[in-house]
């Protein structure tokens, strides 16, 4: 069974509309152009197929080493790709970038992911306080 295949970016603009996936991934983009690119084929998939689903994993950096992509990727990725986003899969670092905030704590994590535009979901997984104890 055949899970994904690369798509060229010439190709993005008819593939989009004849996209059969039930979810689109992204990860690491080495430039502003990619992003770009991804950007607008996610936006056309969607269109297209509204029931489609999209999880942006923003490789941007970690706490080590910082930032490690070109200076324009970060902003490409907050301001277009996490609003098309259902779901987005931040390290610590990147939640922090993203979100505009330092998160030290999961109720720090829950309130900077709440004001946050975009996913319905971060990590995938829904954080909920019982009885003192996170899920």
């Amino acid at each position: 069974m055949r899970h994904w295949s690369p798509i060229s970016c010439s190709a993005s603009r008819s593939a989009a509309r004849s996209i059969r996936a039930k979810m689109i991934l992204s990860g690491y983009l080495g430039s502003a152009e990619i992003a770009a690119v991804v950007a607008d084929f996610v936006a056309r998939a969607k269109a297209h197929n509204p029931a489609l689903l999209y999880c942006c994993d923003p490789v941007l950096g970690d706490r080590d080493r910082g930032l490690f992509v070109h200076a324009d990727i970060p902003p490409l990725v907050r301001d277009r790709l996490c609003p098309l986003a259902d779901i987005i899969t931040p390290n610590h670092f990147e939640f922090e970038w993203l979100c505009g905030a330092k998160a030290a704590t999961i109720d720090q994590v829950i309130e900077a992911g709440a004001r946050a535009d975009g996913a319905r979901s971060i990590d995938g997984r829904r954080h909920q306080r019982r009885a003192g104890r996170h899920a």
